[in-house]
């Protein structure tokens, strides 16, 4: 196998990543923001990705043969920042430009870039979004990932370091925050959702699943400069999901049939 970095490492994804590396067999190291428990890897911290700049990153690379960088600033819940997509540019696509170019000066076999499937947009119409779907962020933590994914597609062109790009949806599993985990605790609390008539559909990742096709990213050799979008196999509506997540935590799901335009 060889030596794999993971940034973010004791984040949601990043913890399950560890764990799938390890079982396939890498040495795994990691970097983090800060230390908040203890870690089977060795980790560095990285307090900043906007920061960090690239002799930081050579000194911190030297030696590892794959990179998965999964560190980024997500989706802000109670935003602060007076210029939120300056601040999303400065941590996720300068951040990841100066990594890029860090890894390449360390001599890395491979960067596996986890971007988002709001690169692509918000919503299709008639079919689902693939491989080669033209790309239309809208939010501003969307148009940040595909701008890093043009700046390490431009800087990983004639140098020794691949990139593969991987675009999730939405990810769930044991310890999810953000909007997923809001709509869990509405689930468990038993409060009526006027969610009865929703037919959309809507592909989820459980983290186990990402995790997993990360490992297969890092490794295989087949994936050199690919783009992929990940996914469970079957695509839910919101009302099939709240049904799923009540029978998880032993609730009668309580559905309103609200028409979906209001």
């Amino acid at each position: 196998m060889g030596r794999v970095l993971v940034t973010g490492a004791n984040g949601f994804v990043g913890s399950a990543t560890v764990v799938a590396l390890q079982l396939a067999g890498w040495e795994v190291c990691g970097t983090v923001r800060r230390v908040d428990g203890a870690m089977s890897i060795p980790l560095k911290v990285v307090a900043d990705m906007g920061d960090m700049d690239v002799e930081g990153w050579r000194s911190i690379l030297i030696d590892v043969d794959v990179v998965v960088h999964l560190a980024a600033r997500a989706h802000v819940l109670q935003e602060t920042a007076v210029d939120p997509l300056a601040e999303f540019r400065r941590v996720n696509t300068q951040g990841a430009k100066v990594l890029m170019q860090g890894a390449i000066a360390a001599g890395v076999k491979r960067l596996v870039f986890v971007s988002s499937i709001g690169v692509n947009g918000d919503v299709t119409d008639d079919r689902g979004f693939n491989e080669g779907s033209v790309a239309n962020p809208h939010k501003s933590y969307a148009v940040s990932k595909y701008e890093a994914e043009l700046e390490l597609q431009n800087l990983s062109q004639g140098s020794e370091t691949e990139l593969v790009i991987v675009r999730p949806p939405l990810v769930y599993g044991v310890g999810v925050k953000g909007n997923f985990a809001r709509l869990l605790q509405l689930v468990a609390k038993g409060l009526p959702l006027p969610l009865g008539m929703t037919n959309n559909r809507r592909t989820l990742v459980a983290v186990e699943n990402l995790a997993s096709f990360l490992v297969c990213c890092a490794g295989h050799p087949q994936a050199a400069g690919e783009v992929f979008l990940v996914g469970d196999d079957d695509s839910l509506s919101t009302g099939e999901l709240v049904r799923c997540l009540s029978g998880g935590v032993g609730k009668v799901p309580f559905l309103l049939p609200v028409p979906s335009g209001l």
